[in-house]
């Protein structure tokens, strides 16, 4: 009775309660103001509700923050996805921070947690808060941001952003569906 019970349930639920609102197949290159950096990111699914991200963020002057980490992400409704993250960072800095911090490199724990919402069919708006943890420091994170999807395998973004790395920046962005 239970199984026919269920076998019931699940067939009364929409396939869509289930999917995911937005791509997490993508690949992201940016550029920020501020502190001027570049980077990029790219995500990479491991079944519908999780995945592998990468990132990497720098001056281009021998400095960098590199992130690797799992996340999870799911509907909340037909127009908004919810996520989270536990990430590892890796942070070189510049010779004149390294003399400041009297360090060259940092490692850091992140977790974060963040919401994706679709505004219209082509507007997305998204942002996240997180911590960066080690022994001897705790930050926090943020994104504040919209994106434009012109075709379903690309979009350009918008993001106001304070990873405490590389202080206050707003970041232009592209990204591809490698879907």
């Amino acid at each position: 009775m239970k199984k026919f019970a269920l076998l019931i349930l699940s067939l009364s639920v929409p396939k869509y309660a289930f999917a995911n609102n937005f791509d997490y197949h993508t690949f992201e290159v940016r550029a920020a103001t501020g502190t001027e950096t570049v980077g990029g990111e790219v995500y990479l699914p491991l079944n519908q509700n999780s995945h592998v991200i990468t990132r990497f963020d720098s001056h281009l002057e021998r400095d960098w923050d590199t992130a690797v980490g799992l996340g999870f992400n799911g509907p909340v409704n037909r127009r908004m996805d919810i996520y989270g993250q536990i990430l590892g960072h890796h942070v070189k800095y510049t010779e004149a921070v390294s003399i400041e911090e009297s360090e060259d490199s940092v490692v850091y724990a992140e977790i974060n947690f963040g919401a994706r919402f679709w505004l219209s069919d082509r507007v997305e708006i998204s942002g996240h808060y997180g911590r960066l943890m080690n022994d001897d420091d705790e930050k926090s994170a943020f994104i504040i941001g919209t994106r434009f999807h012109s075709t379903p395998q690309f979009s350009v973004g918008i993001d106001w952003k304070n990873y405490q790395v590389y202080e206050h920046q707003l970041a232009l962005s592209v990204r591809f569906s490698y879907r």
